[in-house]
């Protein structure tokens, strides 16, 4: 049951459109680089970056592409309400990690300047929006079934200790998975986890129905893209870089990614009913 307050659902400033349209283009750009060319010899990203890991950049790049495109073709508080904390936390992790690790960057790319200007000017824009509407109640508020509210608190739970330990200890979160990821990419990917451990966390609570789809657009690209990312990049890897199968963690890996977009799916059926 949805119960509507149309008037509270309203019309974003043009300067915030602008700057949405503007993140959606350099997030599409970034997915297409990364999750189409990973093999690329002359990829241009402002670190070396190897396959496995741009692959699942790239992967959640898409996502992000999608979650902000929609604020950007809606443009009204909802979705706004849920994406624009989503990059504050997003952009602003990745911000931090990024200089806590300079070494890690080629500076004599260009791409290292855009970037740092892209982290810096996206996470103050959202900052901005959270604060300008920190009081303002969500649009259409759809009541979730007791059972979909605990799973998604749940999940909150879960991605949000994830995420803090690849922030504390990446090395050790990371062992089970497929690849060896360093330390930087460890902490850079804590990003996604506790973007959406907090979406989980608010949504349980209260939410539109196009708050909930969104939330399980997100959750299904971020479970599927990846895992059929790196399964088609191990297709194509000679033997000497292939995923080793015979490893628990490996299949353990895809399971929780497969698990993820079960449960995104999940939302958008919900959301659908809403409607």
């Amino acid at each position: 049951m949805t119960h509507s307050n149309p008037t509270s659902n309203f019309a974003l400033p043009a300067i915030l459109n602008w700057i949405t349209a503007i993140e959606t283009l350099i997030l599409l750009a970034a997915a297409v680089v990364l999750f189409c060319f990973p093999l690329w010899q002359d990829l241009r990203w402002p670190w070396a970056i190897k396959p496995y890991n741009a692959v699942f950049l790239g992967g959640i790049y898409w996502a992000a592409c999608a979650v902000v495109g929609i604020q950007f073709l809606i443009r009204r508080w909802s979705p706004a309400r849920l994406i624009q904390p989503l990059v504050l936390i997003f952009s602003t992790i990745l911000l931090v990690v990024s200089l806590a690790y300079p070494e890690q960057f080629d500076w004599q790319r260009r791409l290292v300047k855009a970037w740092f200007l892209v982290y810096t000017v996206v996470p103050l824009s959202a900052a901005a929006s959270v604060w300008a509407y920190r009081d303002r109640p969500p649009a259409q508020v759809c009541q979730l079934p007791h059972r979909l509210a605990a799973l998604m608190q749940g999940k909150a739970l879960v991605l949000g200790l994830y995420g803090i330990a690849l922030l504390v200890i990446p090395a050790i979160a990371t062992a089970f998975w497929p690849w060896p990821i360093d330390v930087f990419h460890g902490r850079l990917y804590s990003a996604m986890f506790l973007a959406m451990a907090w979406g989980n966390a608010r949504l349980s609570r209260s939410t539109t129905a196009l708050e909930l789809l969104t939330l399980g657009i997100a959750e299904v690209l971020l479970g599927m893209l990846p895992l059929l990312g790196i399964a088609h990049l191990d297709r194509v890897l000679g033997e000497a870089a292939k995923i080793n199968w015979s490893l628990l963690g490996s299949w353990l890996w895809f399971a929780l990614l497969g698990c993820w977009a079960m449960t995104g799916a999940s939302l958008i059926h919900r959301a659908l009913r809403s409607v």
